[in-house]
């Protein structure tokens, strides 16, 4: 995807870079929110903010950690291979954390269901 290529690994361009994407996220994220929450078991909207709030602090941390550690790298090459990595990384983990969250009470309801026959 073009989206997710980029050519500088300049500090306004990281930042930039990562900025650009949340865009992206937000919306992605906005739709898997919307799916687990008609076809899941919690449907207190409040939830599903505090959850968008997290994950986008979670969201920051990924720049200042690219600025910190990664940027370290002496390879311009290895530096954006292990940034894209991260971010499609990032992106599973968000999805699974939203619907493993929203399916949660009834996985407890069914695995106490199972203990206690």
């Amino acid at each position: 995807m073009k989206l997710f290529k980029r050519k500088t690994t300049t500090i306004l361009g990281t930042i930039g870079w990562w900025e650009k994407n949340r865009i992206v996220y937000n919306i992605y994220m906005l739709f898997i929110g919307f799916l687990s929450f008609f076809i899941g078991y919690i449907t207190i909207p409040l939830i599903y903010i505090l959850i968008g709030l997290t994950l986008n602090i979670i969201f920051t941390f990924s720049w200042i950690g690219e600025l910190i550690f990664i940027r370290h790298f002496k390879s311009r090459k290895l530096t954006l291979k292990y940034t894209r990595f991260f971010i499609f990384i990032f992106y599973g983990f968000s999805t699974l954390s939203v619907l493993s969250y929203s399916f949660l009470p009834e996985l407890l309801d069914w695995s106490i269901d199972l203990w206690l026959k």
